[in-house]
């Protein structure tokens, strides 16, 4: 489960891969029609480009933060032995808002 702070990093990861992944799959269905000459089958407005385009630097920027959060997690778990307790009391709250915010 989400028993361990790796899981919940992880997880977090995961979710901004997905959303990211599902935007770039909606590419043609968010373009702006009048873009038809560039992108074949172009059938959005300017609204679902600019969802499009937020989803995709949320999720693409959420997955670079998590995999840093993963990677100071790891530093502090390995090479300085911080317990699995201080991970996730006084670290991991850190770990999850840089993402987030």
């Amino acid at each position: 489960g989400l028993s361990t702070t790796q899981h919940r990093l992880l997880l977090g990861l995961c979710i901004c891969d997905i959303i990211s992944s599902l935007s770039y799959s909606t590419f043609n269905a968010a373009v702006p029609s009048e873009m038809d000459y560039w992108v074949w089958n172009a059938r959005g407005n300017e609204t679902t480009c600019e969802v499009q385009g937020f989803l995709v630097s949320l999720g693409a920027l959420g997955g670079l933060y998590y995999n840093a959060a993963l990677n100071l997690y790891f530093v502090a778990v390995v090479k300085y032995e911080k317990s699995e307790e201080f991970v996730s009391t006084k670290i991991e709250p850190f770990l999850h808002a840089v993402p987030i915010v």
